[in-house]
């Protein structure tokens, strides 16, 4: 009968628990009652498990039946401290990193696309990175057809992507520049005026969004981004101002000051973009006297040097010689892009055929990274005049298939330049009758200028044409 009658009273003690659902309980009882305090190390009220035995020890449950709701609910849980418990926290943004093999490789190409090898780099040219394109009216953007198919495109193909910028926007410039004289030879798409915004202010705010659109920051994102695009170049050869061909129709001074204001809104939006100057045209006296004046005044304002070589007489794309005007101009420690490179037939000169484009596409890239040349943009069939040929094409594809991702390059000759790769192994690439240093010996693969591949004794290779040597694991 004892044991009947303390049942009995358990059950009458949870019926009027039950019983009592919509009063409420003071403050004072809440703590009192089954929830830890978090900060003693004891288990959270949200983590608990919702089918765990119930204990309510009958010393510490008190009823009010003038309270409008119970202290606890049937599981021991105080439900205020539940409510803020499991209230939805805001997801975190969703930071996206660099892939590995994205831009592992130091050839690129001009254009929108690459075939042939693994981990290349594009510069679209012009591109679609046009601010009158982008935001056609003041306020108003337009990133599905302009960029962001663009981008889905290129991040399918695992592409790494060097953005140039053009600050032009037929409403912008014609508030204030609309009575200057037009540009002649414009690109498509970037109206017929050229010159410093007219609105700073609405030019830094459409910068700023881009590279924000862009970053991977998981803040204003593009909405399936994969990866960031960090690279950005602030116009496009502004010394190149007509009468075929204009990019800008301001100086020197004009062109600085549009430089540092976009290397500004670009590291605000994303601190770990990589800014580079507008290519510069080549290593001509017209040239480097626009140049001159804008190096004295950047430093700090970018990141990486660029330039061009385009049908030059110049050996290594004229690296040698941009080294040494970087240097003199205080920028000793600014690595270096090649980002337009065309082997054509230099200024009078006798043409040259598709066979001596082809060696000469060889010796000029290898002497370009010899000289200090980070990535090398192949313009190739991007020319309007149909470029060196397929020739030309295929010696690019086979250097960047088989030395392409090197981790270091050293000149030992002027016609000897070796180059480590990340397996271990070593390509050596000569021309003009060089050979292999002493200490190389027994078999090696050769590859040459047009993709011929053998195996050879190290002792009787010589680079009677331009060729590659691969000594260890293949890369």
């Amino acid at each position: 009968m004892n044991m009947f009658t303390a049942i009995l009273a358990l059950c009458l003690l949870f019926a009027a628990v039950i019983a009592c659902s919509g009063t409420e309980t003071s403050d004072s009882s809440v703590s009192s009652l089954t929830t830890p305090s978090i900060s003693e190390g004891t288990e959270s009220p949200a983590d608990r498990q919702s089918d765990s035995p119930i204990e309510i020890p009958e010393s510490t449950v008190t009823i009010d039946p003038t309270m409008a709701k119970p202290i606890t609910d049937v599981s021991g849980r105080n439900s205020e401290v539940m409510d803020e418990a499991t209230k939805k926290q805001p997801d975190a943004p969703v930071v996206l990193a660099w892939p590995e093999d994205v831009g592992s490789n130091h050839f690129g190409k001009l254009g929108d696309d690459i075939s042939g090898w693994e981990g290349g780099w594009i510069r679209p040219h012009a591109g679609r990175f046009i601010w009158g394109l982008i935001e056609p009216k003041a306020g108003e953007y337009d990133w599905k057809f302009t960029t962001d198919k663009r981008v889905e495109r290129w991040q399918d193909k695992n592409l790494a992507v060097l953005v140039t910028i053009w600050p032009f926007a037929t409403w912008d410039q014609d508030s204030c520049n609309h009575d200057k004289p037009e540009a002649i030879g414009a690109f498509p798409g970037m109206g017929t005026h050229l010159y410093y915004p007219c609105n700073e202010e609405a030019y830094i705010d459409w910068l700023t969004a881009v590279v924000e659109r862009y970053d991977g920051d998981g803040i204003d994102d593009m909405p399936g981004l994969k990866y960031p695009i960090r690279h950005w170049e602030v116009l496009n050869e502004p010394e190149m101002q007509g009468p075929k061909l204009t990019f800008y129709q301001e100086d020197s001074q004009s062109y600085l000051k549009l430089l540092k204001v976009s290397y500004r809104a670009i590291k605000s939006a994303d601190s770990e973009s990589v800014v580079l100057s507008g290519g510069q045209a080549g290593m001509q006296s017209k040239f480097v006297d626009y140049w001159q004046p804008i190096l004295r005044g950047a430093s700090g304002y970018f990141d990486l040097g660029n330039i061009h070589s385009i049908s030059s007489s110049d050996l290594d794309f004229f690296a040698s010689e941009y080294r040494d005007f970087l240097d003199e101009n205080g920028f000793g420690s600014t690595e270096f892009w090649v980002t337009e490179a065309l082997v054509g037939t230099p200024p009078r000169e006798q043409k040259l055929s598709e066979d001596q484009l082809a060696r000469r596409t060889m010796t000029g890239y290898a002497s370009s990274f010899a000289a200090g040349a980070d990535i090398i943009f192949n313009v190739g069939g991007h020319d309007p005049t149909g470029g060196p040929g397929s020739l030309s094409e295929k010696t690019v594809e086979v250097m960047a298939q088989t030395l392409g991702e090197f981790i270091g390059v050293s000149p030992l000759d002027d016609n000897l330049i070796e180059f480590e790769m990340p397996s271990g192994s070593t390509v050596f690439v000569l021309w003009d009758n060089a050979v292999l240093p002493p200490s190389v010996s027994g078999e090696v693969t050769v590859i040459d200028y047009l993709g011929n591949e053998n195996i050879e004794e190290a002792i009787e290779v010589s680079g009677s044409s331009p060729r590659m040597i691969i000594v260890g694991p293949r890369p």
